[in-house]
């Protein structure tokens, strides 16, 4: 009785996400074995040949239609629900077979230096214990580290802060850290918080790592994004005005009433990371509608009002390859998810209380983004004309990169090498064409 067993993997997060088992005829072969792919996603065929070197004579071949449900995107949420799957339980081997603890993975001077690192902090504190990771960060290099010493680090130096200690507010994170979120080599779930990380860094109120933060780190969760951006909302003052320039997007100075000593991010700048960060439209959704309320709609649509008409007037800021993930595009995409969020509020709250500063706002942002959507449709629609001319030109320039690359491939030679030899040829060309008929004569005196 033979098997075979289909498995779809999330490689992102390492998380087996579905499992299946076909069971084969009796004396159906086995030695080739191929899952080939689909145009439509929806299913993929299995084949099940004899390979050709043991076929003497005849082959035989069975083809089997496989039905998938394959997401179009990684996300956080499936792999999380996937975890939890009893199909995963004899696939995904553990990493740390051999120990208990979380220290398999690291070495041996790695080990010394986080039992070092404990013993300083019973004794001296966090600052010491900061020391102890910069001195091992200096002496071993940053590339020579593992992950599992950086989550190892991270989870002593970011320890929750007791709620009622009055330094909360002036407590940064530690130095040492910092390297370890530039290069990638923490994750959010490594430290013991309700929020990871992230949550651990906006109880220090460190911006400078918020906004590294959520640049570096790729797990975290739409809960803790949200709570980011309401935090941003509170530490900036409430003065948005739809007659502010809306192209200043990438203004640096503060916002009149913000304290010259706070370097936190305006709402622009957070929702430029915001709107850029991976997330699931369901989650994104549930958290937008906890966290926030419709006093705070009023900032974030401004600031969107803003980025979207920059990324309108500067058409090459857009992606060409990939438009859906330009920032015009999910920044539209993150408005959208308001909408749906906040539309049945928005429009009892306008009926009842129109007359307010606030209200007036929000609907000028709503009315003003509506007009940059317009002015994108008219743009699309006018460069739309263009296809049919230009679309021979496009079919044209695309075979001959094609034609390049099969030349390259057949020949050994790169575009770059095949560039020179057109150079070099044009230059023995004109050469020739410098050399004129001379006659020459002798002269006797």
């Amino acid at each position: 009785h033979q098997t075979v067993d289909i498995l779809i993997w999330d490689l992102q997060y390492q998380a087996l996400l579905a499992h299946r088992t076909l069971s084969l005829p009796p004396g159906a072969p086995n030695s080739h074995i191929q899952l080939v792919p689909t145009p439509d996603t929806t299913h993929a065929l299995l084949v099940v040949s004899t390979s050709p070197a043991k076929a003497r004579g005849s082959a035989t071949s069975l083809v089997y239609s496989v039905p998938l449900t394959v997401p179009a995107a990684s996300s956080l949420a499936n792999a999380i629900n996937a975890t939890h799957s009893a199909s995963v339980e004899g696939w995904v081997e553990s990493d740390r077979v051999d120990s208990v603890s979380d220290e398999g993975l690291m070495t041996a001077t790695e080990r010394q230096t986080l039992d070092k690192l404990d013993e300083t902090l019973r004794r001296q504190g966090v600052q010491a214990a900061n020391d102890v990771v910069l001195q091992f960060q200096q002496s071993t290099g940053l590339a020579n580290l593992s992950r599992d010493f950086a989550a190892e680090a991270c989870k002593r130096l970011l320890q929750p802060l007791p709620k009622a200690t009055g330094n909360a507010k002036t407590e940064k994170v530690p130095s040492s850290v910092t390297p370890l979120l530039e290069r990638g080599l923490v994750s959010n779930g490594c430290v013991a918080h309700e929020l990871g990380v992230v949550g651990a860094i906006m109880d220090r109120s460190d911006w400078v790592a918020l906004r590294l933060c959520i640049g570096q780190v790729k797990d975290i969760p739409e809960d803790a994004l949200v709570q980011g951006l309401k935090r941003v909302i509170l530490a900036n003052p409430k003065d948005f005005s739809p007659t502010t320039d809306r192209m200043d997007v990438d203004s640096k100075s503060p916002p009149k009433g913000q304290s010259a000593q706070s370097n936190a991010p305006s709402v622009q700048e957070f929702l430029v990371q915001l709107v850029q960060y991976p997330t699931t439209a369901g989650s994104l959704r549930v958290a937008l509608k906890k966290h926030l309320s419709l006093d705070d709609l009023a900032p974030v649509l401004a600031a969107l009002d803003r980025i979207i008409g920059k990324e309108l007037h500067d058409i090459s800021a857009m992606s060409l390859k990939d438009p859906k993930r330009s920032l015009f595009a999910q920044s539209i995409q993150f408005f959208q998810h308001i909408l749906d969020t906040f539309l049945l509020s928005i429009l009892s709250s306008s009926a009842t209380s129109s007359a307010q500063p606030e209200q007036q706002q929000l609907q000028a942002s709503i009315l003003s983004i509506s007009a940059h959507v317009q002015n994108s449709i008219d743009m699309i629609s006018a460069l739309e004309k263009l296809r049919g001319p230009l679309e021979p030109f496009v079919r044209a320039q695309e075979e001959r990169i094609l034609a390049d690359k099969e030349r390259a491939t057949r020949t050994g030679h790169t575009e770059q090498k095949w560039a020179k030899l057109r150079k070099r040829g044009e230059r023995h060309r004109k050469m020739d064409e410098a050399v004129a008929v001379y006659q020459i004569e002798k002269l006797v005196l």
